[in-house]
């Protein structure tokens, strides 16, 4: 596959999830459209990689996937604990947490 059409396929992934994430109030689309959005870059930055320093790429990415598992994790603690106590997860109850 062509630079190019890797280019294009990580824009269009990065469009899709901030498109997403904007346009939808439930929090597990809008956790998810980051995680798209996320892996648009990631494949940006591999495929400009490619053309210099492989390696040094592929541990970026690998950290990048890592802190995003993580943020995954607690993310879906939050979704969690929003639906127990108001039996939904949308935009609005998460901005009534507190803690």
């Amino acid at each position: 596959m062509s630079s190019t059409a890797l280019f294009l396929l990580s824009a269009l992934l990065i469009s899709a999830g901030i498109a997403g994430f904007f346009v939808r109030k439930d929090l597990l689309t809008m956790l998810l459209s980051g995680e798209v959005a996320l892996s648009g870059a990631n494949l940006a930055l591999l495929v400009f990689a490619t053309r210099s320093s492989p390696t040094e790429a592929q541990a970026a990415v690998i950290a990048i996937l890592t802190v995003a598992a993580a943020e995954v994790a607690v993310a879906l603690a939050a979704i969690a604990v929003a639906i127990r106590d108001k039996g939904k997860a949308t935009e609005d109850i998460a901005s009534e947490m507190k803690g």
